[in-house]
């Protein structure tokens, strides 16, 4: 049978400690706190009003049949980039609001995978829409306090 000294059993420990620090300060897991929330909702909020500027500005010109499509396009293309918006979100998010903003990204999600149902069974797609609205609010309520409490929301 082996015996462990006292001082190889120390440098095990030791060397255990040095790796389990390496690990985590390699780890890939991105910073949870309201400062990287709050950075990634707002490269997230200047994409999606450039966006939405742009489909405005486009939907608006009245003499395009073309540039109407376009900006009808570019509004599809903005509202779906919010998925990525709250998975982003969901990856960053403090651990007070973290179920929250989980649930919202999964739900979100969840509506657009069905946004394309919509034409098969509009009646559905309500119902649907409504449910999933109402079950999730009270996360949508206490994402947006704290967001309103630690986030510029300026314009």
């Amino acid at each position: 049978m082996h015996r462990v000294t006292k001082s190889a059993f120390l440098s095990i420990v030791i060397a255990f400690i040095a790796i389990s620090g390496l690990a985590t300060a390699c780890s890939s897991e991105p910073e949870r706190s309201a400062a990287e929330f709050c950075s990634v909702m707002d490269k997230h909020k200047q994409r999606y009003l450039a966006n939405m500027e742009a489909a405005t500005s486009n939907i608006g010109n009245e003499n395009s049949a073309i540039a109407i499509i376009t900006g009808l396009g570019q509004t599809a293309s903005a509202l779906g980039d919010l998925t990525i918006m709250w998975d982003e979100l969901s990856a960053v998010a403090p651990d007070d609001i973290r179920a929250d903003v989980d649930k919202i990204a999964k739900n979100y999600s969840a509506q657009m995978d069905s946004a394309g149902d919509s034409m098969s069974n509009p009646l559905g797609s309500l119902a649907s829409g409504l449910t999933s609205g109402l079950t999730t609010s009270g996360s949508y309520q206490r994402v947006d306090k704290f967001i309103g409490d630690n986030c510029d929301v300026g314009s």
